[in-house]
Order: structure tokens, then sequence, then C-alpha cells
């Protein structure tokens, strides 16, 4: 039987666990930062190959004659659009900035950004 206490224990637990994820995200997204550095890898986003989507959604087999921000990077199969790369991108910087008291994100429907990049719907 499920008490107060115990749902209260789990919670606690919970709270512990996630908050060890967060100090992981965190690392793992300044070590990103550190890596991208002086690279800026949006002006190299910009330049992959891309491909427009079928009507169906997969990618089509067709290139677009000159890369386009809007259309998924087909390099390396990645099958993301640059759009979507840099919203991320920006979002895990802000993410970042809020765990270390830098700054709070602003942008809404941040999780549509995630979204786009994980395929998957919260």
């Amino acid at each position: 039987m499920n008490t107060p206490q115990a749902t209260a224990l789990a919670v606690a637990q919970s709270v512990a666990n996630l908050a060890t994820q967060a100090i992981q995200l965190y690392k793992e997204i300044k070590a990103l930062q550190a890596c991208a550095g002086a690279l800026n890898p949006d002006a190299i986003w910009q330049q992959l190959q891309t491909a427009p989507l079928n009507a169906d959604g997969s990618v089509s087999a067709s290139p677009d004659a000159s890369p386009n921000t809007a259309h998924p990077i087909v390099v390396a199969s990645l099958n993301v659009s640059r759009n979507s790369l840099i919203g991320a991108y920006s979002y895990l910087g802000d993410v970042a900035n809020c765990l270390d008291g830098t700054s709070s994100p602003s942008t809404t429907n941040r999780i549509d950004v995630l979204n786009q990049i994980a395929g998957v719907a919260c």
C-alpha cells in the first residue's frame, strides 16, 4: 500500500535523480559549447547539402540545387534542418545559462524545438 510517506520518499528520490541528470546535462552542454568554440558550426551547417521532404514526410533522394536552411541536411544521414539545429543549439545554451544563473530562457515553445530534433512529442 502506498502511504503518504512512501510517496514523499519516492518524490524525494526522483528529485535527487533529476538534479543529478541536470548537472550531467549542464556539463555536456558546456563541453559541446567548448568543442564548437570558434568553429561557428552554423556557418558550416548553412553550407551542407540539403534535400526537400516528400509528401509522405520522407527526405527526397533528389538534393536541393543549393542548400536550403529549412530542408533537412542529408550529409551523414543527419536529416535535420539547419533551422532546427540552430534552434536546439540555442535552447541548450539557454538551459546552461539558466542552470548557472546567468539568465533564464525567454523563448516560448522550446519543447517543439526539441521535438523537431528528437522526433518525439511530449
